[in-house]
């Protein structure tokens, strides 16, 4: 909604919840899972938006449903010595009680390695962490033992995929080499390294603003582009004077800028090799003024009556940023980006409502003036409605949209007691940058305490959320599912930031993120890249 916007015929359907199911956990040999914890769920089959959960206690839970047939599931908690049911169809009569029956799978196996330095090749004692793994649904947890920098996971029998991160000031770093993990029942999978290499490298330099003088604050990111450190993601402010310090490990990397909200432009790219336990010094990541306007009509197919706004953008190869409002009327308006010349720009235009949107992409090429570029927006095409949910904060909660969209929230995750409230909306304007194109639209997440107020403390407990994506739709866009990822879009540094941790499951066409606080986030990913990781961790 727009400022002083009124938005009609947001209506809300009621129906009689008259059915009760109620649902036992057994493990594999029939045994009662009395000791079992967390969320059960029950989705229509055919209207999928209608679901309704419960929380699991002491291996039971009830769920009271309208009359129909569902598809209900288990979802247990990383640290619970289960692993989640598969979901079990059901089919209710009003004022039916049924009794279900979910079996789960026993954590009797487990996963044990260490932190691996691959360039002294020495076991890494020291650095506290974290490490995750997912099989389907499922995920566990553990923290690594500084003492002897090992590690070992309980889990189940099944594929795991298995990623990790440590402490950003333990003075190591990641490097994006993940593992799947195969584990029969009863056996440990042993040794499963985890390989981290020292910051023996420094980048120094100064940013500065498109007339020279010195830039503080700004955010100075080194993304790796050499072979160990690729993809390994650094930043650093720089101070007063523009000066920046970055130690990073050895290896070549693309240096870049930000600065948040600015007409200016961002830095063009600068690559970098720093040598071991050395420095390269010198650069200089100068803000770029605009000299050249790319301008053009804008108009929404398939329509004649849209009255609103249109979000435009643009994005560089060398890392150039730019976007605006632009109004329509009658589905046509007019648009104007000011933006650098002699380079490629890569232009994207949405309009969306409650429910749909319109999107718009062009490649224009610059030389040393502007270019006019029409914009035709296509659609419409759909997108799930807002979804609101109330909760207790003692109790675990899951929510599920429509597109298979799901949050896990564990019991007192939340920094407050009492009821909270949690608004998810589907939000389809979002800029796409470099490496950062948008999969079709993402999703704003705010959390209320009971007194309304928005929740901004980190939360006691990260939540996992869980995002469903289709390959067609990724070879249509020309994105390799091996490099989507998840972000959240920093309003800050007007960039997409990748978040601690995640996953990449090719099996099951689903991405698994883990963070401590709600904001816009959206699957992303970079065109034109065909590497196999069956697993993407990261480290913020």
């Amino acid at each position: 909604m727009t400022s002083s916007e009124t938005v009609s015929n947001v209506d809300f359907s009621l129906v009689t919840a008259d059915a009760t199911l109620e649902g036992v956990l057994v493990t594999e040999d029939g045994t009662p899972a009395t000791d079992a914890e967390g969320w059960a769920q029950a989705t229509h089959v055919v209207t999928p938006t209608l679901h309704k959960g419960a929380p699991i206690h002491d291996g039971t839970f009830t769920i009271l449903l309208p009359a129909g047939t569902y598809n209900v599931s288990a979802h247990l908690s990383p640290e619970s010595p289960y692993m989640s049911a598969r979901e079990r169809e059901v089919t209710l009569a009003s004022g039916e009680t049924k009794a279900i029956t979910l079996t789960v799978q026993k954590k009797d196996a487990a996963i044990a390695g260490f932190l691996w330095n691959p360039r002294a090749k020495l076991v890494v004692p020291g650095v506290h962490g974290m490490v995750a793994a997912w099989a389907g649904g499922n995920g566990v947890a553990t923290p690594i033992n500084a003492g002897n920098g090992t590690y070992t996971m309980t889990v189940a029998a099944g594929l795991w995929n298995l990623g990790f991160r440590i402490d950003p000031t333990s003075g190591y770093v990641p490097l994006l080499r993940h593992k799947s993990v195969a584990v029969q029942s009863g056996q440990t999978a042993a040794p499963i390294p985890l390989p981290i290499v020292p910051r023996d490298g420094l980048i120094t330099g100064t940013v500065l603003g498109p007339t020279g003088n010195p830039v503080a604050g700004a955010v100075v990111i080194a993304d790796g582009a050499g072979p160990e450190v690729q993809r390994v993601v650094l930043k650093a402010r720089s101070g007063p004077d523009g000066r920046f310090r970055l130690e990073v490990p050895h290896g070549l990397y693309h240096l870049g800028a930000t600065v948040g909200p600015t007409t200016s432009v961002k830095p063009g790219i600068v690559e970098v090799l720093v040598p071991a336990h050395g420095a390269s010094g010198g650069h200089t990541l100068q803000f770029r003024k605009p000299d050249a306007v790319i301008n053009g009509a804008l108009t929404i197919s398939g329509t004649s009556d849209i009255t609103g706004t249109v979000f435009v953008w643009a994005w560089s190869d060398d890392d150039g940023f730019v976007k605006g409002r632009f109004p329509v009327t009658n589905s046509t308006g007019v648009y104007g980006l000011h933006v650098v010349s002699n380079t490629t720009w890569h232009l994207g235009a949405v309009y969306e409502t409650s429910s749909l949107y319109w999107i718009a992409r062009a490649d224009v090429t610059l030389g040393s003036g502007g270019a006019t570029q029409d914009l035709v927006l296509t659609g419409p095409h759909p997108k799930p409605g807002p979804v609101a949910v109330t909760f207790d904060a003692a109790e675990p909660q899951r929510v599920e949209l429509a597109d298979g969209t799901s949050i896990y929230i564990p019991a007192n995750a939340m920094p407050v007691s009492g009821t909270v409230t949690l608004q998810i909306v589907p939000i389809a304007t979002l800029p796409h940058q470099r490496r950062a194109n948008v999969l079709k639209y993402g999703y704003a997440f705010t959390a209320m305490d009971e007194s309304g107020e928005p929740i901004t403390d980190h939360f006691n407990q990260e939540v996992i959320i869980r995002f469903p994506y289709d390959e067609a739709e990724l070879r249509r866009l020309g994105i390799s599912e091996a490099r989507l990822r998840p972000a959240y879009y920093s309003t800050t540094e007007e960039r997409w930031t990748l978040p601690n941790s995640f996953t990449v499951d090719t099996a099951n066409n689903t991405v698994t993120m883990q963070i401590d606080h709600f904001t816009d986030f959206a699957l992303t990913g970079e065109v034109g890249y065909d590497i196999f990781l069956p697993v993407v961790m990261r480290n913020r």
